[in-house]
């Protein structure tokens, strides 16, 4: 075996040769990166049909409202009304 490679030493250890900590920066935040997207599409994907029933709970109740503020309105208009043809 000494076939002009020059000696034969062990491999090193990732350990040994490399800074671990910026390595576990990049790895972090490549994974947090590709995890945030996913995660939000999931949180999109799961959340669209709460408040798309929320959204018509609010849409529903405002409708009514709004028809009980027009129908006070048309009563009273008309007894003002009633109140002015009135004799005295």
């Amino acid at each position: 075996m000494s076939g002009g490679a020059g000696p034969s030493r062990p491999l090193p250890l990732l350990t040994d040769e490399l800074p671990m900590q910026p390595l576990i920066d990049r790895v972090l935040a490549d994974l947090q990166q590709r995890l945030g997207a996913n995660l939000d599409e999931q949180v999109r994907a799961a959340m669209a049909p709460a408040l798309a029933r929320a959204m018509e709970q609010v849409v529903h109740e405002t409708r009514l409202a709004l028809n009980r503020t027009l129908h006070e309105q048309v009563h009273q208009a008309v007894q003002r009304a009633l109140a002015e043809r009135a004799p005295p």
